[in-house]
């Protein structure tokens, strides 16, 4: 009786371990594609200042303002929006229509951009 139970034990963590192991390669895949159209360089003006600025979205979802790293960390990653933490616990969020970056939100600011490709 207990050489029977050991083998359906055995034999449901092998079907678990396979079908969690295919979830995750989808999701993986899924998210492959989702870079692609966070990356790139744009541009944003500060109305308030009146000051022109360049905002850089790397591979590895880290950004660059003007050229500078910004420290932050990655907390939400979707086809319509892009959530990151800054150093001091502000969000930045870049919202995308139609797998476009549009709007750059800065919750220090409490101000948000909209965003132009640079060519």
């Amino acid at each position: 009786m207990a050489k029977k139970h050991w083998s359906v034990f055995l034999g449901l963590s092998l079907v678990a371990g396979v079908a969690s192991s295919l979830l995750l390669k989808r999701n993986k895949d899924s998210q492959a594609t989702l870079p692609q159209h966070y990356q790139g360089t744009w541009w944003f003006i500060d109305q308030q200042q009146k000051v022109q600025h360049s905002l850089e979205v790397l591979p590895d979802f880290s950004l660059k303002i003007d050229g500078r790293p910004l420290p932050a960390e990655l907390l939400e990653l979707t086809a319509e929006r892009l959530v990151l933490q800054d150093q001091y616990g502000y969000h930045l969020v870049i919202n995308c229509r139609l797998q476009e970056p549009v709007d750059f939100y800065d919750e220090a600011n409490d101000s948000t951009y909209l965003l132009e490709k640079k060519p």
